[in-house]
Formats: C-alpha cells, structure tokens, sequence
C-alpha cells in the first residue's frame, strides 16, 4: 500500500539526518522509488538548493531546508546540554570525593571510613526515639560486662603487708610500706609539727590526703600557715568556696573519731574511700576497710559462680529484658524520647584532650558520634549521649542532660543495670576508652588468715 507524500515529507527531515529506524527507512526508500515529487524533495534536502525554472515546488523545498537546518541546530545545542551537565557532574562527583577524602584526614565530618558507622548509630537512636527499646539493646556491645564479672576482679589488688605501722602521738597508723614522704618526717616531732607537715604535703596537690585529727587540727594549721602559699579556710558542706587542697571539712569517720580533710576531692565523698586514699590510715578504720575488703571479696567469688552459671547468652538477654522493662515503665510514665538527630562524626576534639592519639592502637582510629535527644519532659530539654562504634556495636562515651530527665538518662546504657550485681563501676571518657572493663573500686587485697571482724 503506497503511504501518503504528505506523511512521507514529514518523514524526510529526519531520513535526511538519519535519526529515523530501519523500518522508516525501508518504507521511504520504496515510496520515493515509486514518487518523483518526493524523491526531488529528498534530493533538495541531500544537495545545495538550487532553484529553476522546472521547479514545481520552490515554497516547499525552502520550508523543508529550515526544518533541516532547525533539526541540526537543535541536535547540536543538546549535545552541548549533554556534554555540560556531563562535566559539571563529574566536577561535583570530584570534589566532593575529595572532601571526604579530606575530612578522613582531618578526622571531622562524614568520610569513607565513619559511613556505615553513623548509618549504625542513626538506626541506634532511630530505635530508642521509636520506642523499640529491645532493638536499640542490640547495638550495645555487652560482652565485656559478662567476661569482666567472671573474672578475678580483686587479683590486682595490694595486700595489707604491704602497709607498715607508723605511731603518732600514741596513736597506731598504716601507711604503705615504701611512702617515703612519711618515713621523711623525723620521729622526734611533737604531735603538732608532724601533723603541720602532714598539712603542707597535702597543699602540694598530690593525689594522696591525709585527714588531720581534730584535736590537734588547729595547732598544726598554725605551725603550717608560714610555709603556705594562701590561708588554711574550713567550711562547711555549704560553703560557696571553691574545693581545693587548702580548703578543709570537718567529718566523723566510721571509727567515731573527727577529723578535718581538704575538700580538694569533693565534700561528699564516703569516709572508707577517704581514707584509702589516704597517707596514713588510723588503725581503726584501717581494720574496716579490712573487713569491708573481706565482704567485698567474699560477695565478688559468689557473683561471679552465679554469672558464670547463667552463661553469656542468658546474661544478654537478662540485661536486655530489665533494660526494656524499665525504659517501658518510664515511657509509661510520660518521660520518653520525642525526636533525635545525629551529629557530624569527629575522631578527637576539646571535649576529649586526652584521648588525643592514646586510644588509636586499642580501637583502631575510633570515631565518636553525639546523638541529641528531645524528650517529652520540655520542649527545650535535650539528652546528648556521645558513643563510639566498634564493628557493629555501640559504645556509649559520656551523656548529660540540659534539664530534669536524669533518670531516663541513666537508664539509656547498660552500665546502669551492673548495680545490681553489687559491683561498683564508674563510668568516665578516660576509663571507658583506655580500660573498657568496670573498675572495682578496692584498695586492700582480702587476706584469709585477717578476720572478718574489725
């Protein structure tokens, strides 16, 4: 069936360009065979237009060279389009390989090493904001928490042979057997001036004090004052001055005796790690931290028979459903995560110093992300949790609050459930990062021949 001239000029602009497919091709190759009026048309577009007197079309033929000149002009600029976007795309792709590439120097910022880790921690807060407590436990890395509990946590501990026994004033104490600053002190010096003393080696700041006895406190204050920098101040647990090695409280210790001790540690630390920490220990209260050592230890063996027999996988799963249940009862409450945004990754900063570089060979380069957290207790209230990915887990770093969800703060990690156990753990950047085991905190290695009775 022979198809229409009008249909096949239509066709010619595009034969002509050879854009058009074979069976286009085929069907205007057999009309102008057959059609002199369109195989002139076809030859006016193929050659230079040259117009004569046996033209029978001259209107046509120029209409068709414009559509032929439009057709390539247009097919011109779109290949311009093309090959721009092209390039601009190919610049963009470029630099912002390069920024990654730079931030993963840098150590700040979304790079080829932090992707799947904030990936990781955005589904981490994505289950906690969403209510699915169980799902965000399973980002916790908790298998330290059970290998640290069966294990001999007080092996490292210093016995109490290694203290010797110094009398003051008639008075038994202990101090470590090898404390040159107390041997220092000659032996002949009246109560007063070894306790002055005493008073000047706690101004130099070490991390050792020593609690001055009451009845003496103001004597040596007065013996030592000439070798100090500024005065001797006592106060009271709500003084506004602020704690230092010079600054003293006065407190009753467990063995019913009274003592003044710098507040340089804080006013409200208990008495047994008071003295721990101390240079010399009275004999009193050195025999209860003996028998508190012993109850420690005893309650430490029996914890560790008990996790063990658990196993790991029940512990997991115990330290899961009690993390569930309890987030549950808050949200239940009303206290709950709102929404959450997870910040730019960033390897060490201000809020670390010391971690700068001390860390990379036990967490290969570690990577922290903060999460913040709105809650539904205020509008302006914000959890800001700060972790760290290791493999497929999440370690949590530090935490606070802007406001009054100190609760569900505690309850976001793990650690908190570890009171339970009866251990005590504290939880710090420093500690988490170079020891990611729990801390006991235990000075006096528990002895079997000591008796249990102080």
């Amino acid at each position: 069936m022979m198809i229409h001239c009008e249909i096949i000029r239509d066709l010619l602009p595009v034969y002509a360009a050879g854009d058009c497919s074979e069976i286009t091709k085929t069907k205007v190759d057999e009309h102008i065979a057959n059609c002199e009026s369109c195989a002139k048309s076809l030859a006016a577009m193929s050659g230079p237009l040259v117009l004569t007197e046996s033209s029978d079309e001259p209107e046509e033929t120029e209409e068709i060279e414009r559509e032929i000149t439009l057709a390539k002009g247009m097919k011109k600029i779109r290949r311009r389009w093309i090959i721009s976007i092209l390039c601009v795309l190919l610049i963009l792709s470029i630099a912002v390989l390069i920024k990654i590439a730079y931030n993963d120097s840098k150590g700040e910022s979304l790079s080829f090493s932090n992707a799947e880790d904030v990936r990781l921690v955005n589904d981490f807060a994505k289950s906690l904001s969403e209510g699915d407590f169980a799902a965000a436990f399973e980002y916790f890395e908790t298998d330290w928490i059970y290998e640290s509990l069966i294990q001999d946590s007080f092996g490292s501990s210093i016995s109490r042979w290694d203290y010797i026994k110094v009398i003051i004033d008639g008075v038994e104490y202990y101090t470590l057997a090898g404390n040159e600053k107390i041997q220092a002190i000659p032996d002949d010096l009246a109560p007063a001036d070894f306790w002055a003393q005493i008073i000047v080696m706690n101004s130099t700041g070490t991390e050792r004090f020593t609690p001055i006895p009451e009845e003496v406190f103001d004597e040596a204050v007065r013996l030592a004052q000439p070798l100090l920098t500024d005065d001797i101040l006592v106060v009271d647990i709500m003084s506004e001055i602020p704690d230092s090695s010079l600054t003293y409280i006065r407190f009753a210790a467990e063995d019913g005796n009274r003592y003044y001790r710098p507040t340089v540690g804080g006013r409200l630390n208990n008495q047994p790690d008071w003295m721990n920490q101390s240079e010399l220990i009275p004999q009193t209260m050195f025999d209860i931290l003996i028998f508190e050592n012993t109850r420690l230890h005893r309650e430490a063996r029996e914890r560790t028979e008990k996790v063990r027999a658990i196993g790991a996988l029940n512990y997991h799963n115990q330290l899961r459903n009690e993390y569930v249940e309890k987030l549950q009862a808050l949200s239940d409450q009303g206290i709950r995560i709102t929404s959450y945004s997870v910040g730019s990754p960033y390897r060490f900063d201000e809020s670390f110093p010391e971690l700068d570089g001390s860390s990379s060979s036990a967490f290969q380069d570690p990577w922290f992300v903060t999460i913040s957290f709105g809650t539904s207790a205020s509008d302006t209230e914000v959890i800001s949790m700060t972790v760290q990915v290791i493999g497929n887990k999440v370690n949590v770093i530090d935490f606070y609050t802007s406001g009054d969800s100190e609760e569900l703060v505690y309850m976001l990690t793990p650690f908190h459930y570890l009171s339970d156990t009866g251990t005590d753990y504290f939880f710090c950047p420093i500690g988490m990062l170079n020891n990611p085991y729990p801390v006991i905190q235990s000075v006096i290695q528990y002895d079997e021949s000591i008796s249990e009775e102080p």
